[in-house]
């Protein structure tokens, strides 16, 4: 019985995570407020958002949140994204989005960085973190 309850509780606790929320978040300081999916789009594609302000992406390194991520913006999947970067990468154009290892260092890497972009689950940002959501994907 006791294993029962357990085994339903981590099932449930997969279901939430497999389901949270994925927020694209900034600089708490950042000029940008607020973004549409293809202006993130854009970002994290290799281009520039509308005026012409580069913002950095950085990504988790999951293969799971960024193929969400991906599939979210662009309706992709992740296998076609990372075709395109690799094409990017061959012919010397762009570099894909630097990755980090989890979502602590992505929140601390963009609090001290205005310039930067990434994404989280919204499970995983803490109060008074130093960063702004500026879109929310589901």
């Amino acid at each position: 019985m006791m294993k029962n309850s357990l085994l339903i509780t981590l099932l449930a606790l997969c279901i939430n995570s497999a389901n949270a929320e994925l927020w694209v978040i900034t600089h708490q300081q950042s000029n940008v407020s607020t973004l549409t999916p293809q202006q993130v789009s854009d970002v994290y594609l290799g281009r520039l958002l509308g005026n012409n302000t580069p913002l950095q992406p950085i990504e988790i390194n999951s293969d799971e949140l960024r193929r969400r991520f991906y599939f979210a913006l662009t309706g992709k999947p992740l296998v076609k994204i990372d075709a395109y970067w690799a094409r990017l990468q061959f012919a010397g154009q762009q570099k894909p989005p630097r990755r980090l290892a989890d979502p602590a260092s992505v929140i601390k890497s963009i609090s001290l960085n205005p310039d930067q972009i990434g994404f989280i689950e919204a499970n995983t940002l803490p109060s008074n973190s130093g960063v702004k959501v500026v879109l929310k994907l589901e």
